[in-house]
């Protein structure tokens, strides 16, 4: 008996001495699975879990680097009573994950109901689909645990496993290796849930899909995603939208053959590179996922635009100028759709400036910013990128905007402002620009914009940071689970209340695709959260909700990146379009 087998069935039978077993008959076969209590706040509830089914066909051998297969017909009975593996994936410092568990045969789903017993085909719950971040590197289902979200606001919650890094993004730049290979695993899925659902008293009609940071661009790029009509019904981004794309062609060909030079699988034929490495034990590929000097990695596999899935920039999809941003328009129009920051999302996006900090000038975070450090290499790096070269002027305009001119020399200032310019331009700017275009074009969806703002009591890694970090808004909306594995301890009650907030505020958009219906927000909240609308308004959320809703979210520099970085791409004559940004590293 291996190692594995023994842990398998231990769990098993722990389960068959506490746990009472459900039997559900749905399309792809009956499946099983059992009931456990859930305590939250004091209260106790039941949930019914499915865990580790499988919704599409295993992706090695010929299946990998293709688009997934649907799983129509599961063993049955199946059992799904115990988790399955995790994707293969990179891993970032500081971020290190348990990868015990770890196999390619890994697209596997969790299910997640209210009570003890399962109403098939009753349509009664909202079904909120958790897509998980991790900057498209690493990350798992199984860092959610979806009781408490499920069991306390009566809805279904699924989560998902999808392909990471080069399993999931590896591509030629042609039609041989398209890439995306995640994004159509999450789509898979969405296909998978809308098929088999209703078996589970889920309705196929009321689907919300929701992610954080990856998991929220995620979402963002299955909203333009055409294909997933009829699929689902709502989207939450949370600190990831749609402006996020700019690997082109000629970086994904750069990909393909760095990577496979490091696998020593380089041909002079791409069909033998390819057949190469599908051949590859899949820990060979992922030792082949070579990092820097600064521990962060070389080969940048993330979603692209393949003419397929992603047929467009979303940049220019906004612009609708074309049939097809028309019909991608039209589709996202529909989607009553929550966007969102964190209000110091920037702050992961340190991570390699920091690292070049410590190399080259022997200096922490702790103590600031240098200015140098400031003007002469964060935002020479940042122009670089959007420009492909360093246009004096541009600069100036960033530095100018995101100097604290009370004293612009201060170290410890000029490093809030720093995470102030990583936050807009990564994650509020994108925000707003998707919201802006969601509005523009529709006149029947639901748009809603948040900022996250408490620091929470139990952040520990940056001690000066004067808010919100990347992530960090995660506990709040599960109800503090353990299976994320953050050392929370004793939940202060205002920190519990607000979870309860933002959950019955989640919930209420999957129920009905209005934040403060159907289930009254009670003493939760004082006011109720407004459209963003023409006026832009926003929630912001803390345990401080006293006056929650506001008006144009940093209107200073939203316009710096919206307006007026616009009019100087005019005067050297580069194309005003919307700005690409910058690769950050989303970890959340």
């Amino acid at each position: 008996m291996t190692h594995l087998t023994f842990i398998l069935i231990s769990i098993f039978v722990c389960h068959t001495a506490q746990s009472q077993y459900v039997n559900v008959s749905t399309p792809a076969g009956a499946i099983t699975g059992y009931v456990e209590d859930v305590n939250f706040d004091g209260a106790s509830k039941k949930v019914t879990k499915f865990i580790g089914i499988q919704y599409a066909e295993a992706p090695v051998g010929q299946l990998r680097f293709t688009k997934s297969v649907l799983k129509k017909a599961l063993p049955s009975p199946y059992n799904a009573t115990y988790p399955r593996h995790q994707c293969p994936q990179d891993t970032i410092t500081g971020y290190e994950m348990d990868l015990s568990n770890v196999a390619e045969d890994c697209l596997y789903l969790n299910i997640y109901i209210p009570g003890d017993r399962v109403h098939s085909n009753s349509r009664n719950f909202a079904v909120m689909i958790w897509i998980h971040g991790g900057g498209f590197i690493f990350g798992s289902q199984d860092m959610y645990d979806g009781s408490v979200l499920s069991a306390m606001n009566n809805v279904i919650v699924v989560t998902l496993n999808y392909r990471l890094t080069v399993f999931g993004f590896l591509s030629t730049g042609d039609n041989e290796l398209s890439g995306n290979y995640g994004l159509w695993d999450q789509h898979t899925a969405l296909r998978w849930v809308h098929e088999n659902i209703a078996a589970f008293g889920g309705d196929p009609e009321r689907v919300t899909m929701f992610g954080e940071s990856a998991g929220g661009f995620s979402v963002s790029y299955q909203a333009l995603y055409p294909g997933n009509s009829g699929l689902v019904k709502r989207g939450i981004a949370q600190s990831g939208s749609t402006d996020n794309i700019r690997i082109g062609i000629d970086e994904s060909k750069r990909n393909f053959q760095g990577f496979s030079k490091a696998v020593g699988c380089a041909f002079p034929e791409q069909s033998n590179t390819v057949r190469c490495l599908r051949s590859k034990p899949f820990n060979d590929l992922v030792s082949g996922l070579h990092k820097n000097e600064f521990n962060m990695p070389m080969f940048d596999f993330r979603p692209r635009v393949d003419g397929e899935f992603l047929q467009e920039y979303p940049s220019n999809i906004f612009r609708n100028e074309t049939d097809l941003s028309a019909k991608v328009l039209k589709f996202f129009s529909t989607l009553d759709f929550i966007s969102g920051v964190c209000s110091h999302d920037g702050s992961v996006s340190l991570i390699p400036f920091v690292n070049e900090m410590k190399y080259y000038l022997n200096t922490s975070i702790n103590d600031g910013i240098p200015r140098t450090f400031f003007t002469e290499v964060i935002v020479p790096a940042i122009v670089d990128y959007l420009l492909k070269e360093n246009v004096t002027v541009f600069a100036e305009a960033i530095i100018h905007e995101y100097t604290d001119w009370s004293d612009p020399y201060d170290p410890k200032k000029i490093r809030s402002s720093v995470v102030n310019l990583l936050t807009d331009y990564a994650f509020l700017v994108p925000a707003v620009k998707t919201l802006n275009t969601h509005i523009a074009f529709n006149t029947e969806s639901n748009t809603f914009l948040y900022q996250f703002s408490e620091k929470p009591f139990y952040y520990q890694e940056y001690p000066w940071l004067a808010g919100a970090a990347h992530s960090v808004e995660l506990p709040y909306v599960f109800g503090f689970p353990q299976s994320m594995k953050i050392p929370i301890g004793n939940v202060p009650d205002k920190d519990m209340r607000l979870s309860k907030l933002i959950m019955r505020l989640w919930t209420n958009f999957a129920k009905s695709g209005n934040t403060n219906s159907p289930i009254d927000l009670n003493n939760l909240s004082p006011v109720s959260w407004p459209k963003y609308g023409g006026n832009k308004m926003y929630l912001d959320l803390s345990t401080n909700m006293n006056s929650p809703v506001k008006r144009n979210i940093a209107p200073s520099r939203i316009s710096l990146w919206l307006e007026v970085l616009p009019e100087i791409l005019k005067t050297i004559h580069k194309p005003a379009s919307e700005l690409p940004h910058f690769p950050v590293i989303v970890v959340g």
